[in-house]
């Protein structure tokens, strides 16, 4: 009776110390060195699938980083080392989706090392020579010597690039980073408890979704590393809201005369597009220098129209066979792995 009564003792005593260890919040606030070079790997791969068949897709890429700290905040170098894209249709031939992207990703090769300036949470705030990277932009989207593609590049450059100011340009930027840093750093967290993610909308093209999601620590080494996951899952109205919106405005910012009427039914159409999407993502930072991590990310989406409903009443008075038309849809898994590291 006395060993079993210690035994239990000794029990109750682990499994309170246990849950005092789980109920402890941990704050991840960064720090960074005053001069750091890193280099940052991307790798992702991506299979679409729809009635069409699969297509899959794979990504590469490699970034140098070079920081210094300013009385301001950071001054950085961001140099595209690598890019590449390969990827296979149904029929097994390259698929022109992975072409398209090789050529995108391209840019970022070929136009020559942006100088950002940050703040002291490295957000960042401006690319600094943007104006030089202008035209170099312009000639790496207008030089495939495919006169419809360049043509396509032209419309590219106009309505999104030739417009941008230092700071507009680094606004994806800060915004990517800043909804990463609003989730995790700087808020209580406490081991194996999910709690909502925070953080302003993210916004692209005048489209805004809201961060929904949960926030989970995972592990916690003091002085050595964090694992968190994150996932997010936006509402299907959200999204909705979110991509109609995308799909609008970047039809206006592209259209030209021509391509008034197509607009008009695009624009129609995307109102009965639905979709759904969840990302999942377990990142790990090392405490003794946060500029070093890795992650490792899951994204699932699903993409339906009823096309027959889709369709615009005169483009039904024009075609009534349009009504017929079966409704489609679209799955997309994609994997993805990132690693930064430091560099001599």
């Amino acid at each position: 009776m006395i060993e079993f009564s210690i035994s239990a003792l000794a029990l109750a005593a682990a499994l309170t110390a246990a849950n005092a260890q789980a109920q402890e919040a941990h704050i991840l606030t960064p720090q960074y060195p005053d001069h750091f070079k890193v280099e940052i790997t991307s790798t992702s791969s991506t299979e679409q699938t729809s009635k069409a068949g699969q297509v899959t897709t794979h990504t590469r890429m490699v970034f140098d980083e070079d920081v210094r700290k300013t009385d301001q905040g950071y001054k950085a170098t961001y140099t595209g080392v690598s890019a590449d894209t390969d990827g296979q249709g149904p029929d097994g031939k390259p698929s022109p989706q992975a072409g398209m992207q090789k050529r995108m990703l391209g840019v970022l090769t070929t136009i020559g090392p942006a100088e950002v300036s940050l703040d002291k949470d490295m957000m960042p705030l401006s690319i600094d020579n943007i104006e030089a990277l202008k035209p170099r932009i312009k000639q790496a989207l207008t030089s495939s010597g495919d006169a419809k593609d360049d043509a396509m590049g032209v419309q590219l450059y106009d309505a999104f690039i030739s417009s941008l100011t230092p700071e507009t340009a680094a606004g994806f930027l800060k915004q990517a980073r800043q909804a990463g840093a609003e989730a995790v750093y700087n808020r209580p967290l406490r081991l194996h408890t999910p709690v909502p993610m925070s953080g302003a909308p993210v916004a692209l093209m005048g489209a805004t979704m809201h961060m929904t999601g949960t926030v989970t620590l995972d592990d916690w080494k003091e002085g050595q590393s964090a694992t968190v996951t994150t996932i997010l899952a936006p509402t299907d109205s959200d999204l909705h809201t979110f991509m109609t919106t995308f799909v609008h405005n970047m039809m206006a910012k592209m259209a030209t005369g021509d391509d008034a009427k197509a607009t008009a039914v695009i624009n129609h159409m995307v109102e009965y597009m639905r979709m759904a999407m969840t990302a999942t993502c377990h990142s790990t930072t090392d405490l003794t220098n946060f500029v070093v991590s890795s992650s490792k990310c899951d994204t699932t989406s699903t993409f339906t129209m009823d096309l027959a409903k889709a369709m615009p009443p005169e483009l039904l008075k024009q075609s009534p066979q349009l009504a017929n038309m079966p409704p489609i849809s679209m799955s997309q898994v994609n994997h993805s792995v990132s690693e930064v590291r430091l560099i001599p």
